[in-house]
């Protein structure tokens, strides 16, 4: 929206006489500088901040379109008045801005995957189905399995959510809360910021990561941040697996104490975990406690 401001400027400083008269070409600009915000605009404003573009090239491109849709509402061919132009640009205004509403989470997922968003080579792939489960912790409402052993117990909620702990010591301990995903309403950058903010991932002190991979059936994210040592080492992970409709899940760590051990230990658990083919959960539903 910044850049379309010193584009109205131009106009105004340039035609105010003939915007304020006729209709028609109104309707022309009107049109164009629509198009450069539904179509261009708003996805550079999108490319720019899930890849952390900076300097020139964040402005460049932008300027560029602004100055194509200045050309285009100055040139001749738009500042004469004819029905049939006019009501032709109105209406690709019109189908375009229904087709950017309506296909927005498509386009941006797409342009993620070329951006190289789901580049990274994930340290903790998803154990496959032909893998040894015998004696794995089930999640039937999740759709999850998991192979934790050795210190790791089995707890539930009132709510009837089912989760895992492991205690070290009295100072080292690990909570594991999985959860069944709904169809993402969000292209998956976005779900990833919004993790990151609930996390404050801003605050001083707080350092955060992430890291997507995945395939045309399957996008995992890994999302990290580390909490400063006055709050004793505290780390929250959140990992999360979209594959096809309805069979994503996402699991919360909580990793209490700075403590390498601890992070191995997840990982093990991590990367034993596997997507069942069926989940008993008819609706996702996050509990209280877990927020």
């Amino acid at each position: 929206m910044d850049a379309l401001i010193p584009l109205l400027l131009i106009f105004i400083a340039l035609n105010s006489k003939q915007l304020s008269k006729d209709k028609l070409y109104r309707a022309n600009v009107f049109a164009i500088v629509g198009i450069l915000y539904f179509v261009f605009l708003q996805y550079l404003h999108y490319w720019n901040r899930i890849f952390h573009v900076e300097g020139a090239a964040r402005y460049i491109p932008i300027l560029i379109a602004v100055l194509m849709a200045v050309g285009a509402c100055l040139s001749p061919w738009a500042r004469r008045s004819q029905v049939i132009k006019t009501t032709n640009l109105c209406i690709l205004f019109v189908v375009l801005l229904t087709s950017t509403y309506m296909f927005d989470v498509s386009i941006k997922e797409w342009l993620a995957e070329k951006g190289g968003f789901y580049s990274s080579r994930l340290t903790v792939p998803l154990a496959s189905g032909a893998d040894d489960h015998n004696g794995s912790i089930e999640f039937h409402s999740v759709g999850l399995e998991m192979k934790a052993f050795d210190g790791w117990v089995k707890a539930e909620l009132p709510s009837g959510h089912k989760y895992l702990l492991y205690e070290k010591d009295p100072g080292h301990r690990i909570e594991v809360r999985p959860n069944c995903m709904g169809e993402m309403q969000v292209d998956t950058p976005t779900y990833v910021s919004k993790i990151l903010q609930s996390y404050e991932s801003g605050r001083r002190n707080v350092s955060s990561s992430y890291e997507c991979g995945g395939s045309a059936d399957l996008k995992m994210c890994l999302v990290k941040a580390t909490y400063p040592s006055e709050t004793q080492g505290v780390q929250r992970w959140h990992w999360f697996a979209e594959q096809g409709s309805n069979m994503g899940f996402t699991v919360d760590y909580i990793l209490s104490g700075d403590d390498k051990a601890l992070e191995d230990k997840v990982m093990e658990l991590m990367v034993s975990t596997r997507i069942v083919e069926k989940r008993t959960a008819l609706m996702c539903r996050t509990p209280a406690a877990w927020l």
